[in-house]
């Protein structure tokens, strides 16, 4: 007799591992639900700081088109969250102003300059008319770049209201 396994038990070991495998692929190991946890943990806090800061912010795409935006955001615009999210700089009602009182037109925006040139753009002053307080609203804006994992550039924009109330 021989110590020596036969092919089909090797077969039956092979086929047994890759079974234990795919098992344990699907199936939530400690770590794995630890690893969920703390993202949900860190992705919730960042929802409450973003959703609940004082200062506005919002994301656009790469074409210019606004994916989220916080509260402080749409108050500073004028704008319903329904009215923004979706949309570029195109909205009728925001009309924005440099500081010196010109129309500043769409591609010079913050935050599409900061999508073109691949750089932030820091302090920009711009005036937006607030159609719900008929009158301009001046805001210090940040313009940031983001390049997600799958190489897509979105832009963050901050907005700190400056206007005296």
């Amino acid at each position: 007799m021989s110590d020596k396994p036969t092919y089909e038990e090797i077969e039956k070991k092979v086929h047994e591992r890759e079974c234990q495998k795919e098992q344990a692929r699907h199936e939530d190991t400690p770590t794995r639900k630890e690893a969920k946890n703390v993202l949900y943990v860190s992705e919730e806090k960042y929802k409450t700081l973003f959703d609940n800061m004082a200062q506005g912010a919002f994301y656009q795409r790469a074409d210019g088109v606004v994916v989220d935006c916080n509260h402080a955001a749409v108050e500073m615009l004028g704008v319903s969250r329904d009215q923004f999210l979706g949309k570029t700089s195109k909205i009728p009602d925001l009309h924005v102003i440099a500081e010196d009182g010109s129309t500043l037109p769409d591609e010079q925006h913050p935050s599409m300059v900061a999508l073109t040139s691949g750089k932030p753009v820091r302090n920009f002053l711009a005036g937006v008319f607030n159609s719900i307080k008929k009158d301009y609203v001046w805001l210090n804006i940040n313009a940031h770049v983001l390049i997600l994992a799958d190489v897509t550039r979105t832009a963050i924009q901050c907005l700190l209201a400056i206007t005296l109330k």
